[in-house]
């Protein structure tokens, strides 16, 4: 007697059902494995960009603290005040 395949309906007996649900543990086992891997990839880097900068902001706090008073540029300034031409738009050429 011949068998009728359904459109869309792939008969399978219980050898093939053992093999597709060990597939599909070996495929979620590969997904898990290369979902840590990436997590832990993107982890390391994420530490690491931490670590420069928590280097760079020491390192930067050092070098303010280690400058001497004298290298520091002291002056006085005074505020100009805008020409009354600059305000009405006469000056535009």
């Amino acid at each position: 007697m011949q068998r009728r395949i359904i459109i869309g309906r792939i008969p399978f007996g219980w050898p093939e059902r053992i093999l597709a649900g060990i597939f599909a543990v070996l495929l979620v086992m590969l997904g898990l494995a290369f979902g840590a891997l990436v997590l832990g990839l993107g982890l390391a880097a994420g530490l690491g960009l931490a670590a420069r900068i928590w280097w760079l902001r020491r390192r930067l706090r050092r070098e303010g603290q280690l400058r001497h008073p004298a290298a520091l540029i002291e002056g006085e300034f005074r505020v100009l005040e805008r020409h009354s031409t600059a305000r009405s738009g006469g000056d535009r050429g």
